[in-house]
């Protein structure tokens, strides 16, 4: 005789979270928002125990159980449903949190009676107590990184097991909704209590890291992105490699000691103020491709050709060369609809479409801006004026809308249009779109950024104020960085982007009778630019002396910024030794008044 088996909660399948007592409450409140209430259920069935419709009865606030028994049998033939949710801190560890639930139920005499097309992992129990005739139906199906239970009892379950996937779709679909509001991670509310400023909550230098050469550590991390909504997962990529400069009779050379080195992906666990690497993923060539720098199908951080600045050995007479290959990676954002990664790119400038392996998909190039690089499916579908970028400043930061279904990427500054000396003294920056919704992306929109009068910024020029990465809050808005490039300056600092009501300047060529570079007065040529709100200066927060090199949105309210220490590489002693700069990589994250939506 199988006897029915009550849902028991066992608080050690999930990842244990110290959390403040607000934060609890207010994810535990997010999570009960999603089980079902009495307006989702027959009307005989009411609150187990009380009549308070958010009854929860687990302590844990990564858990919501609510429970409703019938005062008596009605037409539904339900006795009783219980609605649980339980949020993990990622949806790799959700997987493996259902996958172990389903195994305890089967341990505990559940019979499987086979998978339903809801959520994307999803499978039905039953249980039955052939003497009193009561049967149970239980649920069991995760959407992203929350893991959901539906359990109804009652004689009616025997005939009718349909009422249950009525409700299961119920729950399924409020997770879905804010899946895709939020992205691949369910961002409501926020773990940290509320602020009144902007406020550090997390500090941490990366300790630990592998070494990539003799004496250099892996570093040099540009562009971020959060895995979860709890500020303990993140993503990375590096740029080309350690380099430092060396005076010449024409300015400075770019000299780099590892020419070998290849761009990483680099995901980071942070983990009560320790920060440290748990993967790292080269850029590679697809499949039957080798490149013929290396030998093997992984790319370098070299230049593309010799119109970029060339990359000389430690004694600036000879250098190592070009490959068509190499890439200086400078943002990142993660897809999430398959966990593929974007990377805004600064020699081409090129936008990089790149598999979870670290393998390059395609690479998007402005028309007209040929590279033989055989194995990484070179497309020019880019407006052909970005090939105007000035050398070293191509796209800098990358973004995805929450849906994936919208691409967002700015360059670092103003174009050399028509020269560099117009471009130094511009403030108007490009950001372009692209619509990810069919089976190729498309350039949909081109939009003005302008930043700060650099007298405002305690800039010396208007070419050292630059854009460093933005991150996605939705379709229409972003965060991006912005910082003059002064080691102590005052301002670092992250705005909401908004380009609602900004002027699609795509396909325009004629700007007042010059290029958009030279264009002082929008207002007179009908443009208007993205809406640009100051949430927070970064430099009142301790990061006068860090490179603000990526930034992330952590949940709707929070962001997290992480610095670039070139590898902690600083150039090269007399005697021809590497000499390290003592700067580390360091991750912050920022906890905001209010929500960034």
């Amino acid at each position: 005789m199988r006897l029915v088996i009550r849902i028991v909660v066992l608080f050690s399948l999930l990842v244990p979270l110290v959390l403040p007592l607000q934060a609890r409450a207010q994810v535990a409140a997010a999570l009960c928002g999603m089980t079902l209430g009495p307006v989702d259920l027959p009307e005989e069935l009411k609150p187990e125990g009380a009549t308070d419709p958010s009854l929860n009865i687990s302590d844990d606030p990564t858990i919501c159980e609510r429970a409703f028994k019938a005062n008596h049998i009605g037409e539904t033939g339900l006795s009783s449903v219980r609605s649980l949710a339980m949020m993990s801190p990622s949806v790799k560890q959700a997987a493996a949190d259902w996958a172990e639930y389903r195994k305890l139920l089967i341990q505990n005499g559940w019979e499987e009676v086979g998978p339903q097309p809801v959520a994307e992992q999803a499978v039905v129990f039953a249980g039955s107590d052939p003497r009193s005739g009561i049967y149970t139906i239980q649920h069991l199906f995760r959407r992203g990184n929350v893991v959901g239970i539906i359990e109804a009892t009652g004689p009616a379950m025997a005939h009718s097991p349909g009422i249950i996937l009525d409700l299961v779709r119920t729950v399924d679909q409020r997770i879905a909704g804010l899946k895709s509001t939020y992205g691949s991670s369910i961002r409501v509310g926020s773990v940290w209590p509320i602020v009144a400023s902007p406020t550090l909550v997390a500090d941490a230098n990366l300790s630990g890291a592998p070494l990539i050469g003799q004496s250099v550590q892996l570093g040099g991390l540009s562009g971020l992105a959060a895995l979860d909504a709890f500020g303990t997962e993140f993503v990375a990529v590096t740029d080309h490699g350690p380099t430092s400069e060396l005076p010449s009779n024409n300015g400075q050379l770019m000299v780099m000691p590892l020419p070998a080195y290849t761009p990483s992906i680099v995901k980071l666990q942070l983990d009560k103020n320790q920060l440290k690497v748990t993967e790292r993923i080269g850029l590679r060539l697809q499949s039957g491709f080798t490149n013929a720098r290396t030998g093997t199908p992984f790319v370098t951080g070299l230049p593309n050709s010799e119109t970029d600045p060339a990359a000389f050995d430690q004694t600036g007479r000879n250098t190592w060369g070009t490959d068509p290959n190499g890439v200086d990676p400078e943002g990142l954002a993660v897809d999430p609809r398959d966990g593929s990664y974007w990377i805004a790119e600064e020699y081409g400038p090129s936008i990089l479409h790149v598999a979870p392996d670290g393998t390059i998909l395609a690479r998007y190039m402005p028309a007209g801006k040929t590279l033989n690089a055989p194995g990484q499916n070179v497309r020019d579908i880019l407006p052909a004026e970005f090939a105007r970028r000035k050398a070293l400043r191509g796209f800098e930061g990358v973004a995805i809308s929450p849906d994936g279904a919208r691409l967002f990427a700015m360059m670092q500054s103003p174009l050399s249009d028509p020269n560099e000396g117009v471009g130094a003294g511009s403030r108007n920056v490009r950001l372009l779109t692209l619509s990810l919704s069919g089976p190729e992306p498309v350039v949909d929109g081109l939009y003005v950024y302008r930043t700060e009068p650099y007298s405002s910024a305690g800039a010396y020029t208007q070419e050292n104020v630059r854009v460093s990465d933005l991150t996605a809050v939705s379709a229409n808005r972003l965060v991006a960085i912005e910082h003059e490039s002064l080691d102590g300056g005052g301002f670092k600092m992250a705005y909401r982007v908004d380009i609602e009501r900004a002027t699609n300047i795509l396909g325009r060529t004629d700007f007042g009778g010059g290029t958009l570079e030279q264009a002082a007065d929008l207002d007179a040529l009908e443009i208007s630019s993205a809406d640009k709100l100051p949430i927070a200066n970064l430099a009142t927060l301790g990061w006068q002396r860090d490179a603000v090199e990526g930034v992330a949105m952590v949940d709707d309210s929070t962001i997290a910024v992480i610095s670039d220490n070139n590898f902690g590489f600083g150039g090269y002693d007399r005697a021809g030794r590497l000499l390290a700069n003592g700067t580390p990589t360091r991750l912050s994250i920022v906890h905001l008044p209010g929500s960034l939506r």
